[in-house]
C-alpha cells in the first residue's frame, strides 16, 4: 500500500492527514504575530498605564491562551506525526528538552533575587516551546512554515510601527527603556530575510511584490535601528544564504557584489550616527565593542568560581558584575552568560541544539526538494552565531528555541510523518483511528 493510501487509511473522513484546518493556521499566523509583537508590549503598556512588570505577566498570559488553543487544536485535528516520532526525527527537541529540564533544575540553587519570578520566566519559555510543539504536531510543514512567517513579518512591521510611534530622538530608532534599538534591528534582520526567502517559494506576482516591499521597509527599519551587530549579521546571513542555495556561480557572484555593495552604502550613510553614538559613549563604545570587554572579564572571573553548574537561571540580573550606570541583564556574549547562568552542563547542552539544528539543516540543503529551505536555515543560524558574540538572551538562546523549532520544522518532519504511517501501518486496524489522535 503506497504511503498516500496508508495516510487516507488513518483518516476516515478523507481529507488529508496532513493539511491543517482554517482555524489552525490562523492560530500559527496569530501566535507568530504576537511573538514578534510582543517586544512591543512594555511601550503599548506604557501608554494604557501598565508597568514593563504587568506587560510581561500579560505576554504569560497570551502565551498560556496560545498554548491550550493550540493543543486542542492537535488534539482533535487529523494528525499523524505522534509526539514520539517528532522528538526521533526533529533532533534539536531532545537537545532543548535536556536544556529546559536542566535550567529548571538549576532553579534551586540560582541566585536571582526572585525564585518565582525566575519560575515564571521559565514557564513562559517552555509555554511558547510546547505552542510550537503542537503546531508541529497539527500543521503539515509547508502551512507550518509558510503561516509562520506570515505572523512573523507582519508582527515585524506593526513592531516597526511602534517603534516610529515611540520615537525618543535619540538619532536610533526604538526606545532605549523599553524597545530597545538593538532588540528591534534583531527582529528586523531576522524577518527582513525571510521575506525575501518568501519571493522564491510564491508564484503569486502581487505575493512576491508584498514580500518584496515588506523585506525592503524591514531593511530601513534595520537600518534606522543603527544597531551594529544586527546589520553585520544581516549581511553574513545574506552571503551564507546565496552562497549555500543552488544558484550559479554568476549568480552567487552577483549576490556577493550586491551584498557587499549594500554593506558598503549602509556604513557610508550611517557613518554620522555611528559618530556621534562613538562620541556620546566618549570613543570607548566601538574600541571596545560598546564597553563590553571589562564586562566579559569580571564575567569569567565569577563563572571560575561555579564553572560545572553555574549560578542558576535567571542570575545574572540580579548578580552579575554591574559595571555601568545602566543595569545589565545579560553577559553581552551568548556563551558567557549560559556558562554563568547554567555552568559547564548548560553550555553542553546549547551547543549540542546548535550543532544538532546544522545537522539537520545541512542534510535539508543536500535536498533537491528542500535545499530552499535548508539555506534559509543556516543563515539564520549564521545570524544567530555573529549575534551571539555581542549580544545574549535574558532566559534562552540567541537564536530564540521556539524560531528555531519552527525554522527546522519543513527539514524534519516529513521523516517523522513517513515514520508514523509505517508504525501505524503495522499494527491492527481497530487500532488505527486511535493511534491517529495527538
Amino acid at each position: 500500500m503506497s504511503g498516500t493510501a496508508q495516510m487516507r487509511t488513518l483518516n476516515p473522513s478523507g481529507t488529508r492527514a496532513t493539511q491543517a484546518s482554517f482555524g489552525v493556521r490562523t492560530l500559527v499566523f496569530l501566535f507568530w504575530f504576537v511573538f514578534v509583537v510582543r517586544e512591543g508590549f512594555a511601550v503599548i503598556g506604557g501608554t494604557l498605564g501598565l508597568t514593563p512588570s504587568q506587560a510581561t505577566a500579560m505576554t504569560g498570559g497570551v502565551t498560556v491562551l496560545f498554548l491550550v488553543a493550540t493543543t486542542l487544536a492537535a488534539r482533535f485535528e487529523r494528525r499523524s506525526t505522534s509526539l514520539r516520532d517528532l522528538f526521533q526525527s526533529v533532533a534539536p527537541m531532545k537537545w532543548i528538552a535536556l536544556f529546559l529540564l536542566w535550567s529548571a533544575l538549576s532553579l534551586s540553587w540560582t541566585h536571582a533575587d526572585s525564585r518565582l519570578v525566575a519560575m515564571g520566566y521559565l514557564c513562559l519559555l517552555m509555554a511558547m516551546t510546547a505552542t510550537v510543539v503542537a503546531q508541529m504536531k497539527c500543521c503539515e510543514p509547508e502551512a507550518l512554515s509558510s503561516n509562520a512567517a506570515m505572523g512573523l513579518v507582519a508582527g515585524a512591521l506593526t513592531l516597526v510601527m511602534i517603534a516610529i510611534a515611540a520615537d525618543t530622538d535619540s538619532g536610533r530608532l526604538g526606545d532605549p527603556d523599553l524597545l530597545h534599538p538593538n532588540t528591534l534591528g534583531k527582529v528586523t534582520a531576522i524577518t527582513a530575510l525571510i521575506a525575501f526567502h518568501r519571493i522564491r517559494l510564491t508564484g503569486s506576482v502581487a505575493a512576491k511584490v508584498y514580500w518584496f516591499l515588506a523585506g525592503i521597509a524591514l531593511v530601513c527599519a534595520l537600518a534606522a535601528t543603527v544597531s551594529k551587530t544586527s546589520l553585520g549579521a544581516f549581511v553574513i546571513a545574506c552571503l551564507v544564504y546565496f552562497v549555500a542555495g543552488k544558484h550559479s556561480v554568476p549568480a552567487k557572484i552577483t549576490s556577493a557584489l550586491l551584498v557587499f555593495v549594500f554593506a558598503v552604502g549602509t556604513y557610508y550613510f550611517l557613518s554620522p550616527q555611528l559618530d556621534s553614538y562613538s562620541r556620546q559613549q566618549r570613543g570607548a563604545a566601538l574600541e571596545t565593542l560598546s564597553g563590553r570587554l571589562p564586562l566579559w572579564q569580571d564575567t569569567w572571573e565569577m563563572i571560575r568560581e561555579r564553572p560545572i553548574t553555574g549560578y542558576g537561571f535567571l542570575s545574572y540580573r540580579d548578580y552579575g558584575p554591574q559595571l555601568f550606570s545602566v543595569r545589565v541583564v545579560h553577559a553581552h556574549n551568548e556563551w558567557l552568560h549560559i556558562w554563568f547562568s547554567l555552568g559547564l552542563v548548560g553550555l553542553l547542552l546549547a551547543a549540542g541544539i546548535y550543532l544538532s539544528y546544522f545537522r539537520s539543516a545541512w542534510k535539508s540543503l543536500r535536498s533537491q526538494r528542500l535545499s530552499r529551505h535548508g539555506a534559509l536555515a543556516l543563515a539564520l543560524l549564521a545570524m544567530a552565531l555573529v549575534r551571539g558574540v555581542t549580544e545574549a538572551d535574558l532566559i534562552g538562546l540567541v537564536f530564540s528555541l521556539p524560531l528555531l523549532l519552527v525554522t527546522i520544522a519543513p527539514a524534519a518532519l516529513p521523516g517523522a510523518e513517513r515514520r508514523t504511517i509505517a508504525l501505524q501501518a503495522a499494527r491492527p486496524e481497530w487500532s488505527r483511528a486511535q493511534a491517529a489522535r495527538f
